[in-house]
């Protein structure tokens, strides 16, 4: 989960006023003190939101794989992740470049969804039928009879 953000909501607030005097990032981290980047974020969703930017959303939305696909291959070819985002619709430009970034390293696959929780500790396995089992027990006992013939022959040969 992403750390929150280092601006305050009074810098968010000066900040977006600042976009819309057509300052750039750089400009505003500068008149606010503050580093670049998260400035720059912040630009990057102005951008995408406009003044919603400073809505607080509190649902976490989940995207189709296909929507996914589609944003990891344009940007890939070439797109900036901020059209994209707003042509998709997607909440910031940086979840665009996650998934070129998925994209790039796992291919296709790295974008399928994951399953959630705990793996199931159920025995998924069928049952054996009797045919395996006395097959299965079969084998033990000549494991066993082996062992006690080489333990027997061990024993005849004495202490060396």
């Amino acid at each position: 989960m992403p750390a929150p953000s280092s601006l305050t909501h009074e810098q968010r607030r000066e900040a977006i006023d600042l976009f819309t005097q057509g300052r750039h990032a750089r400009s505003v981290a500068h008149h606010l003190g503050v580093a670049y980047q998260p400035v720059r974020r912040l630009m990057d969703r102005w951008r995408v939101h406009g003044s919603l930017t400073l809505v607080p959303s509190n649902t976490k939305r989940h995207y189709p794989y296909e929507l996914k696909l589609e944003a990891a291959t344009r940007h890939a070819a070439g797109e900036a992740s901020t059209d994209l985002a707003v042509e998709l619709d997607v909440s910031t430009p940086r979840l665009v470049q996650r998934w070129s970034e998925l994209y790039r390293v796992h291919g296709a696959l790295g974008l399928q969804p994951r399953p959630r929780g705990r793996p199931s500790t159920k025995n998924t396995q069928p049952e054996p039928s009797q045919e395996q089992r006395l097959r299965r027990e079969n084998e033990e006992l000549r494991a066993q009879v082996a062992y006690l013939k080489k333990l027997r022959a061990l024993g005849r040969q004495g202490p060396r």
